[in-house]
Formats: structure tokens, C-alpha cells, sequence
């Protein structure tokens, strides 16, 4: 069954919409709500996931009704000339299907709603006494020779798909920590990025647990520079000085200021603690 609707791109909109089981055996469906936006000045897909849910075990010719929410921020774009997320107005509409009927399996990545909404059964994480840790940020698109990779994607590109799902995660269930990737992006190291790290995960979402490089980042990534980007935990470390020396040394030598290198620590420190 599929609806449509008008959504103001400054209100919350809500719709029901009735899956049917339509094949002669039991099976579930999963209802996917897509926003339209119109091309104007920021050009515009066709169509954009925004939500999805799946229904429980339905029988031959049973339904079931499920509730969705679209929430202003699954209808903004980004807009390169303002550096901001800007609201358009936009329509949603409904498509059901079963992945071995009218749907085929997507991955999870092949959409921000999907990737972010990994997020979701963490949340009962704290009561365990287990700290999440959300990653590898950002665009870390291949595994053949990954230390060494350069991602070249767009501003827009990063602001809507990359980075917008580790915005929606962190908004659903903060994480204790966040890894960044072995990759580069337009040229900058993500894990010695000072705007990823120190802007887009600090000043924007407000985050204040631990920033990690993933497994052994320092075999292509100069260490000082990982500081100067923000990184907490250069890991895994090793048994002797040859990662920290060189941290002690740009203190010393004035490239890496002691006020950053302890608000670093301050940020790993209280994190442990937690």
C-alpha cells in the first residue's frame, strides 16, 4: 500500500499507513517512507529515504498499522554557498515489499536512515555498564590498502550522507567514544582532521568522549599531527617512547601547545571514569 503527503519542512509530520500480507504464506514487510524535494537551487534526488520500519509476522491477508514520524531534519539539504543545512518543502511517500518480493535486500550503508539507525538497539547499552564506540568516521569506502586511501567527495556529499549519519547515532544514543579512519578526505588525514574532529564532532554535535585513530594509524599518520587534530588515544601504543617522544618533543619545541594536549587527555580521563 503506498500514501502521500505534503511535509513542511518546519513541522513534525506524522502518518499511519496499513502493510497487507499479500502472499499465501506468512511473511513480514518492511515499510520504507521516502521524501521528494523539488529541484531548485540545490539540485535534488528523486526520491529520499527517510524512515522505515518492519511489521511483525503477518498471516495471509492480515495487517498491520505502523506509525512514522518525519522530523524537520529529514528535509533540509546542504547548502555549499552558506555552509548550513537549509529546509525545503517536500512530499513523502510510501513503498512496502519484502526482500525476496518486490524489494530486493539493501545493505545498511546505502542510505543515511539505514547506516545511522545502528544506534538504535544501543541504547541499552549504559545498563550493562558498556560504552559504545561509533565508527570509522569518515568515508572510509575501501579496505585494499586502506592506510593509504584518499577519499575525494564533495562538501554536500559529506554533509548529507557521510557525516549525517554519524549525526543522527550520536543524536539517538551518544557514544563514549568515536573512531576515526585510516583514510584521508580532500587531502586531510581523518585522524589528525581538526575540522572532523575538534569542529564537527565538538562545537556542532557537543561531543565530549573519547576520539580514538583506529588500530595502529601511526604507521602512515604522524603522530603530533593526530593531537593537533584532536585525537585522544593514538592506538594501541606500545611498550616503549616511540609514539610519545615525539609528542613530548613538539611540547617542547612549541608545535604542539600543552593546553591542547590536556584538554585531549582531560577528554580520555573523563571518559575511563564514566
Amino acid at each position: 500500500m503506498s500514501s502521500r503527503s505534503t511535509a513542511s519542512s518546519s513541522t513534525t509530520s506524522c502518518g499511519r499507513w496499513s502493510s497487507e500480507e499479500p502472499g499465501a504464506v506468512a511473511g513480514r514487510e518492511v515499510v520504507q517512507i521516502y521524501v521528494s524535494k523539488p529541484d531548485g537551487v540545490i539540485e535534488q534526488p528523486s526520491l529520499e529515504l527517510a524512515d522505515f520500519a518492519k511489521t511483525r509476522m503477518l498471516a495471509p491477508g492480515d495487517t498491520q498499522e505502523l506509525m512514522f514520524t518525519i522530523v524537520p531534519d529529514a528535509l533540509v539539504s546542504w547548502d555549499e554557498r552558506s555552509a548550513a543545512h537549509v529546509a525545503v518543502p517536500a512530499h513523502t511517500s510510501c513503498a512496502s515489499g519484502g526482500p525476496v518480493r518486490t524489494r530486493r535486500r539493501q545493505g545498511a550503508s546505502h542510505s543515511t536512515s539505514r547506516s545511522s539507525c545502528g544506534a538504535r538497539p544501543l541504547v541499552c547499552l549504559p545498563s550493562t555498564g558498556v560504552g559504545a564506540c561509533y565508527k570509522h568516521i569518515v568515508a572510509n569506502n575501501a579496505e585494499s590498502a586502506r592506510k593509504r586511501n584518499q577519499s575525494l567527495v564533495s562538501e554536500r556529499a559529506l554533509r548529507e550522507l557521510y557525516l549525517r549519519a554519524f549525526e543522527i547515532a550520536l543524536r539517538t544514543h551518544p557514544a563514549k567514544t568515536v573512531m576515526t579512519a585510516y583514510n584521508a578526505v580532500n587531502g586531510v588525514p581523518t585522524a589528525a582532521d581538526p575540522e572532523l574532529i575538534q569542529g564537527f564532532l565538538r562545537e556542532e554535535l557537543g561531543f565530549d568522549g573519547a576520539v580514538i585513530t583506529d588500530w595502529s594509524t601511526y604507521d602512515t599518520c604522524d603522530v603530533v599531527d593526530m593531537v593537533l587534530g584532536g585525537n585522544t588515544w593514538i592506538t594501541p601504543g606500545g611498550q616503549d617512547d616511540t609514539h610519545t617522544r615525539p609528542i613530548v618533543e613538539a611540547v617542547a619545541s612549541g608545535r604542539l601547545p600543552i593546553e591542547l594536549l590536556r584538554e585531549n587527555v582531560t577528554y580520555l580521563v573523563r571518559t575511563v571514569a564514566r
